[in-house]
C-alpha cells in the first residue's frame, strides 16, 4: 500500500504533473491527498495507476488534464468539487467510478470518450 501526502510542495507549484505524466503507471499508488495551493491536474497525471482507490481533490482545484484518471480501474471514490471548471478529453476513461461520475451532469460526455 502507497498513501501520498503531498505537503511538502512548495506553494509556487501550482499544477500538479505540469506538462505530462506525473504519477503515471505508479502501480502501488492506493490514495492520495492533495494541497489546497495546486489548482490544475495535468495532462495524465494519474493514468493507469491500477491500484489507486480514492482522491481528495481540493476546492482549489479547477482543471482536470487529459486523460487524468484514465484506467484507473479500482478508483472507487473521487469527488469533483464545483470549482472545476474545465475537463479535457478523456479525464474519467475506464476510471472505477466512471459509472457513478457519469451521473454528474457538469460532467461532459467526451470525459468518458477516448
Amino acid at each position: 500500500m502507497f498513501i501520498i501526502n503531498i505537503n511538502y510542495y512548495p506553494s509556487s507549484i501550482s499544477e500538479l504533473g505540469r506538462g505530462k505524466f506525473c504519477f503515471d503507471e505508479c502501480e502501488s499508488l492506493t490514495s492520495i491527498n492533495i494541497p489546497s495551493s495546486i489548482s490544475k491536474l495535468g495532462k495524465c497525471c494519474f493514468r493507469r495507476c491500477p491500484s489507486l482507490k480514492s482522491i481528495n481533490i481540493p476546492t482549489s482545484i479547477t482543471s482536470i488534464g487529459i486523460e487524468c484518471f484514465k484506467e484507473c480501474y479500482s478508483l472507487t471514490s473521487i469527488n469533483i468539487p464545483s470549482s472545476i471548471t474545465s475537463f479535457e478529453y478523456g479525464c474519467f476513461y475506464e476510471c472505477g467510478c466512471e459509472e457513478e461520475l457519469m451521473k454528474n451532469k457538469r460532467i461532459p460526455k467526451y470525459c468518458f470518450e477516448y
